[in-house]
């Protein structure tokens, strides 16, 4: 018996077809889906990258993607090795949803790797889809198409890492031909990987040093109200409970927000919930009460 969940069929005309999708000059007849398909009213954001990640792209990856997730961002990607594996598994860290859009058929037997990705996703409620047959594999003129899929489903595609020559930039070029922002994070110029996305900026993408630079272009609301106090605790641990929210968020990104070590971080992160303030919800991420 097989245990795998069924796809569903989405036409054109049906209500929970993508609506910018549908604006496109091209859109898929018909899209297979697995999984939940996100409220078509929420933000969708593209994110891409080399398959080649450096260090500094993926970590660039983590703490963009997770800010985004958390505000509420539903995160786009092609589900390839490097940048955008980085982009699912940094949504799903921050307790966000995220969509993986294939470039080969939605029960094409894949990696166990790709294959473990695509189980997680959709067990955390996320979606997978995809425009071709069900078995039908991943031959080289089906990602340009997926691409397009990728960008036009979202109001903008930011590019975190890419070579001069990457598949990444013709997502970049899509989503300009479809009248979608695109937004780029700025890299060492003696980085291969940046060559490509430091020459979006020159072409007049949106550069990209913080979450709240696509949020506010987005139209999502970013608060800058002062961090409330909490009388009774330490200057430090107001801070750290100023980091936190009712979504998870990881004790790597708390270190890194607050500029502290892990092991300072980890003691004040007890303290708080020993105080009833924060709960340790597993993985190293941690919830408000």
């Amino acid at each position: 018996m097989n245990s795998e969940k069924k796809f569903k069929t989405v036409n054109l005309n049906d209500n929970t077809y993508p609506a910018l999708l549908k604006e496109i000059f091209d859109p898929p007849p018909t899209l297979m889906t697995k999984g939940v398909m996100p409220d078509i009213k929420r933000p969708h954001l593209a994110v891409v990258g080399s398959r080649k990640a450096s260090p500094y792209g993926k970590e660039a990856t983590r703490s963009l993607v997770g800010a985004l997730a958390r505000a509420g961002v539903v995160i786009v990607s092609g589900l390839a090795y490097g940048i955008d594996q980085a982009a699912h598994k940094a949504t799903m860290d921050a307790g966000g949803t995220t969509v993986a859009v294939l470039g080969f058929g939605i029960d094409f037997k894949c990696t166990y790797r790709e294959q473990k990705l695509r189980d997680n996703i959709i067990k955390s409620n996320g979606a997978i889809i995809s425009e071709f047959q069900p078995k039908e594999p991943g031959h080289k003129s089906n990602f340009p198409k997926r691409n397009r899929v990728i960008s036009g489903i979202c109001q903008g595609t930011l590019i975190i890492e890419a070579a001069e020559r990457s598949g990444s930039l013709i997502t970049a070029r899509m989503a300009m031909q479809q009248n979608r922002d695109v937004f780029a994070v700025p890299g060492p110029i003696t980085s291969q990987t940046s060559k490509g996305t430091n020459n979006l900026l020159k072409d007049g993408a949106f550069p990209v040093t913080c979450a709240k630079d696509i949020l506010r272009i987005l139209g999502v609301e970013v608060s800058d109200k002062k961090p409330s106090q909490v009388p009774n605790l330490s200057a430090p641990e107001n801070t750290i409970l100023n980091t936190l929210s009712d979504k998870p968020t990881h004790i790597d990104d708390i270190a890194r927000a607050n500029n502290s070590p892990i092991n300072v971080i980890a003691v004040l992160l007890t303290s708080l919930e020993i105080a009833g303030h924060i709960k340790d919800i597993g993985g190293g991420n941690f919830v408000i009460k």
